[in-house]
């Protein structure tokens, strides 16, 4: 994710992981796209490093409110993989599906 990417710096042998690998910073809530964008800009100067920048639409959906409309019987299609929702209901996670 972009938050990622402010700290990049701190991890270890940043260098040598620039060199290694293609960087791909996907924006997140609460981090500004201006701020991602000059860290990057930043970085590539810096490192020589190959960092793309992704934007993902954010939505606000939290793995209580999944749980909550599970427990509503609502469909929660599109918001978690089809096989986690099978999982769920096979094993009768958060009092819903087969018993």
């Amino acid at each position: 994710g972009a938050d990622a990417i402010c700290d990049i710096e701190e991890w270890k042998d940043v260098e040598e992981n620039f060199k290694l690998a293609t960087f791909i910073a996907a924006t997140r809530p609460g981090i500004s796209l201006l701020t991602a964008q000059d860290k990057i800009e930043s970085l590539e100067r810096k490192y020589n490093a190959n960092i793309i920048n992704v934007y993902v639409p954010s939505l606000d959906i939290s793995s209580t409110y999944i749980r909550d409309q599970l427990k509503k019987g609502n469909s929660v299609r599109y918001l978690i993989p089809e096989s986690v929702e099978r999982y769920i209901m096979e094993k009768n996670l958060y009092g819903v599906g087969d018993e």
